[in-house]
């Protein structure tokens, strides 16, 4: 059985740059709800899943509190802020069940989501354009990334580690979209021949690095935990109850109306795609 898991903030964001800034009569925005609907059908027309699931970010986060500037440079533009509100109602209408956690990211959530469906067996497919997930990858967990999917393989070669190294090689060379500068003087080259030594940072045995990657560590001492705990994924939700996860619950006459509402051109059109998953 397939487990589908969107990544509610990822989602909506790819459609609010991939589509025109579309409004209502009345100027409301539409343009990335417009996107996330029909994103959202073909999904389910494509994959054909047996659950699904959204997750929801819930700031500030953990992060935030033990680093300040963590995504400090992430201001949301003020027409897409509406369209997370409404977000909530047309996963409603659809009959996605939404997972939100205090002080926990829609990442940490799409962690404890997919260890929770492994645990039951199912395979997942993630909808998301956020790398940090990619540490989730394995032989029953890809990512449908930028309408590519993503395995094992494709991260391997993308970044020339394993799918699992992700995490400490963020902490190793930082992250630009989040914020932070991991550990200055590692680089891409060097965190990669770093976790191919030695596997995960905690193995690392600072003695036995050469030069700079020495140097960075022993000046950086102190930060790296930081780093770590920045970059690795929490699990926030251990159990999760799969007969409310169970996709075909869209309450079609809702979603029409909610569709048409929005004034989205052929919202039969999503519906349609729907039905076609039975």
């Amino acid at each position: 059985m397939l487990l589908l898991i969107l990544d509610g903030p990822s989602v909506l964001y790819r459609c609010y740059h991939a589509l025109p800034k579309l409004t209502t009569k009345e100027g409301r925005p539409t343009g990335a709800l417009f996107g996330t609907a029909r994103l959202i059908a073909r999904l389910v027309r494509s994959l054909k899943p047996t659950y699904w699931a959204m997750a929801m970010d819930s700031f500030p986060t953990f992060r935030h509190r033990i680093y300040p500037e963590y995504k400090s440079q992430h201001d949301r533009p003020s027409d897409i802020s509406s369209q997370f509100e409404t977000l909530y109602e047309l996963a409603n209408a659809f009959g996605i069940p939404i997972f939100k956690e205090k002080e926990f990211e829609a990442d940490d959530v799409i962690n404890s989501l997919t260890k929770a469906g492994l645990r039951e067996g199912h395979d997942v497919v993630i909808e998301t354009t956020d790398s940090d997930i990619m540490v989730l990858v394995s032989e029953k967990v890809v990512l449908h990334y930028r309408d590519t999917i993503v395995d094992a393989e494709s991260v391997s070669k993308k970044f020339g580690i394993e799918p699992y190294q992700i995490s400490d090689y963020k902490a190793l060379v930082g992250d630009t979209s989040d914020g932070f500068p991991g550990i200055k003087g590692i680089g891409e080259v060097s965190a990669r021949k770093i976790l191919k030594k030695f596997g995960s940072l905690e193995n690392v045995k600072v003695e036995e690095l050469e030069g700079q990657s020495r140097k960075a560590f022993e000046a950086d001492a102190t930060r790296i935990p930081l780093w770590q705990d920045l970059s690795r994924l929490r699990n926030p939700i251990p159990e999760v109850d799969w007969e409310r996860c169970k996709v075909g619950q869209w309450d079609t006459e809702k979603l029409t109306s909610l569709l048409t509402s929005l004034e989205f051109a052929a919202p039969m059109e999503v519906i349609l795609n729907l039905e076609a998953w039975r």
